[in-house]
């Protein structure tokens, strides 16, 4: 029996792309297992930067808990060219100064070797804005 690869890929879009202080930014993670090989022991990780605040979220599958400012999601099995979709709906901090690029990082594993970890970890930085 040889290796089973699992390659697992974390995408994510933000709305809006740019925000203020006290607006509430909603984060779209998915989770893809590229194959070849059915994916187990799969976890789901999303750091919320400190100018955020959490105001909900909700997976599509698994179950997901929130502590110190990190919500894991325990996805377990994932079949060849199954998903999963994080939602995750937080608030920018009043103090937040226009300039500040709010940067969220999320991070998926398995059990499998994983033959392209970069796509394992997706960061993106959104802008504050003045409301002036």
């Amino acid at each position: 029996m040889g290796i089973l690869i699992a390659d697992l890929l974390v995408t994510k879009e933000a709305s809006p792309s740019q925000v203020s202080p006290g607006d509430t930014i909603t984060y779209s993670v998915r989770l893809t297992n590229l194959g070849p090989n059915t994916a187990t022991g799969v976890k789901l990780t999303d750091v919320l930067p400190a100018e955020l605040g959490l105001v909900e979220f909700s997976s599509s599958f698994g179950t997901c808990v929130f502590t110190n400012n990190v919500i894991t999601c325990d996805i377990g099995t994932m079949t060849p060219s199954g998903n999963v979709l994080l939602t995750i709906s937080a608030r920018v901090d009043e103090d937040t100064p226009s300039g500040t690029f709010i940067d969220n990082v999320a991070v998926a594993t398995s059990n499998q070797f994983d033959p392209d970890f970069q796509n394992n970890v997706v960061r993106l930085s959104t802008l504050v804005t003045s409301d002036d």
